[in-house]
């Protein structure tokens, strides 16, 4: 028993010093994240249209427009990107700087070669300048519809093209027949 009665004193002292570690602890988390919190920035960004429908046929191009605009009250770098199809959508300018409440035109191209649907997204993420402390962003995705139908110009000309080509053939093997049949009848 005297043993038990030892190790139980032992343990009443140390829940003090147990607390009084973790009563600290807490206290330089709570400091450091007030230290922390006048450093945070955050960003805001604004895009019209809210969404892009584009129609047009297969091997053309199509171009549409978007406005970006710095709504937060500090200067922020901007970058848009096609969420899917870079391949066949492409953005300009990708990467920006704006000011408080400053806008940019930003020109999207869509180029295909098939006749099919394009749905993705036009991502657009605002960062903060200022690289030190908390930083939050921001971002807003515009729905891209894009209708890509029928045969371009191109494609629909070579095949009206073959089509003449193949009835002037038809018309001379039907003449090169008949004069043969004529010539057999005359003899």
């Amino acid at each position: 028993t005297g043993l038990r009665k030892k190790w139980a004193e032992q343990a009443l002292r140390s829940i003090p010093f147990i607390m009084a570690r973790t009563i600290l602890s807490i206290s330089l988390v709570i400091i450091g994240l007030l230290f922390t919190a006048n450093q945070a920035a955050a960003v805001g960004v604004s895009v019209k249209p809210q969404r892009i429908v584009l129609e047009l046929k297969a091997g053309q191009m199509a171009t549409s427009q978007v406005l970006v605009t710095n709504v937060g009250s500090e200067p922020a770098v901007y970058q848009v990107y096609p969420d899917k199809f870079s391949d066949q959508i492409s953005v300009s300018p990708t990467d920006f700087k704006l000011e408080s409440q400053a806008s940019q035109l930003v020109t999207l191209i869509v180029k295909t070669k098939a006749a099919f649907d394009l749905i993705t997204n036009l991502s657009v993420v605002a960062r903060p300048l200022a690289a030190g402390g908390v930083t939050a962003g921001s971002g807003v995705k515009v729905p891209v519809n894009v209708t890509v139908s029928g045969l371009s110009l191109f494609i629909s000309l070579a095949l009206l093209g073959l089509a003449v080509v193949i009835s002037l053939l038809a018309i001379f093997m039907v003449n090169l027949k008949s004069r043969k049949s004529h010539r057999i009848f005359l003899k």
